[in-house]
């Protein structure tokens, strides 16, 4: 049965520095190790919490351009690009003769705009009411 000291002894490099001073050194390694770790552990989690926070914010942002476009498209109606064949834009005077609110026969104004009793669109009308805003967590 061999002795476990002696194949400890061959396996152990050959230092020739004294063991006292040897153990300083290692014992100040170990203890820089330890502190970078610790300052990287923090740095990570400090990072975490900003990664998770700017989501939180992006995602809120999000939300709240997707509800104004949404009732924007509700307010100006779907936009359908006009077809190839046809003028993009009709007269002043077509748009106002269209107007629900000329009667036959009726010129148009000169400034191409409707009637000033021509009933404009609610700017109030919304679909529903905006997004919370999201709270943080604290631990």
């Amino acid at each position: 049965m061999p002795d476990s000291d002696s194949d400890r002894a061959d396996d152990a490099p050959d230092f020739r520095s004294p063991k006292r001073a040897l153990a300083r050194a290692f014992r100040l390694s170990r203890d820089c190790w330890k502190q970078k770790a610790g300052q990287r552990r923090q740095q990570i989690k400090t990072l975490q919490v900003k990664v998770r926070d700017l989501q939180a914010s992006r995602d809120l942002w999000k939300d709240k351009a997707l509800h104004l476009q949404a009732q924007l498209e509700q307010l100006q109606g779907p936009v359908t690009p006009p077809p190839d064949d046809s003028p993009s834009a009709g007269t002043a005077q077509q748009a106002a003769a269209d107007h629900p609110s000329f009667q036959a026969g009726e010129d148009a104004p000169a400034d191409g705009q409707p009637p000033a009793g021509a009933a404009a669109p609610a700017a109030n009308a919304t679909p529903g009411p905006p997004p919370k805003k999201a709270s943080r967590a604290r631990r």
